[in-house]
């Protein structure tokens, strides 16, 4: 039942990751493309062809360890998000408040060092540094046009 719900979870977010990781002032491949019932359709795809790769590419454990690693790595940026935005003092944040990412960062690193084999920290890292060089694919948006009265 858990496997289960971890299937569904990465398919429902992870198209919505895509897209939100693709909107802002860089566009990939179009990704962030919304239907008109507001659905990232090309994301969603996208994710369905990483996810059947990995299936027909591994076991599923692999799949669900991997899964495991991500949501840990998913905390890991939110609690380095807090610390930049604290140390910044943005959003009414205050230097003492980055001491609440330390043990998020600290517990994360440990049970990925720990607790993931040696290929499932291979595959996350090429994950990162996919995404990484996505990053420098992305091309800036054009801007909007400006429509006249």
């Amino acid at each position: 039942m858990s496997a289960l719900g971890i299937c569904v979870g990465m398919m429902v977010t992870t198209p919505r990751y895509l897209s939100a990781l693709a909107s802002g002032e860089h566009s990939l491949f179009g990704l962030e493309r919304m239907s008109a019932s507001g659905v990232p359709v090309r994301a969603l795809a996208v994710t369905w062809a990483l996810v059947l790769g990995f299936v027909n590419l591994g076991d599923l454990s692999e799949l669900f360890a991997l899964s495991a690693i991500a949501v840990l790595m998913q905390f890991g940026v939110t609690a380095a998000a807090l610390a930049v935005l604290s140390l910044r003092r943005e959003r009414n944040l205050r230097p003492v408040h980055a001491l609440l990412a330390v043990p998020t960062l600290v517990l994360g690193l440990t049970l990925v060092a720990f607790g993931a084999s040696a290929r499932e920290a291979a595959v996350a890292s090429v994950a990162v540094l996919a995404g990484l060089a996505l990053m420098r694919l992305s091309r800036p948006r054009e801007p909007a046009p400006v429509r006249l009265p």
